[in-house]
């Protein structure tokens, strides 16, 4: 059976299943729905060390109204597969997130990536040696 994954706000089912009744269409019932919410982890310190539970999480970076902020991906959570997204609300351009490595691990092949544009996000994956943006 096909996997469906669906993003939803509160009370968009409801609205879907009016809007289709309404123009005559039928629906199907699924044995399963997967609804993806979006886990985020606020980053307000000038300084963070990513988790492992910060794997598949956002992490949501207020710290740029006030201050630079540097996310740091420890060696010890280096592994195939991990990503997250980090997301600034505001103030990069004034003051900046790093992105840096605990170790010799690269990002993108370079040792930091910086965030310095206004609401700008970005996703970072491990292969399990290094990070990439993408």
């Amino acid at each position: 059976m096909a996997e469906l994954q669906v993003i939803l706000s509160s009370g968009d089912i409801t609205n879907y299943q009016e809007s289709a009744t309404a123009a005559g269409n039928a629906l199907q019932t699924l044995d399963e729905i997967k609804v993806l919410v979006p886990i985020i982890t606020t980053v307000a310190d000038a300084t963070y060390t990513v988790l492992a539970t910060d794997a598949n999480k956002v992490l949501h970076v207020t710290r740029t109204a006030t201050g630079v902020c540097t996310i740091t991906f420890p060696t010890a959570l280096i592994s195939d597969g991990f990503r997250f997204v980090i997301k600034d609300t505001g103030g990069a351009q004034t003051f900046n997130i790093t992105l840096a490595t605990e170790g010799a691990e690269t990002i993108d092949g370079s040792t930091t990536f910086t965030i310095n544009t206004n609401y700008q996000a970005i996703n970072v994956y491990c292969d399990g040696t290094n990070l990439f943006i993408y």
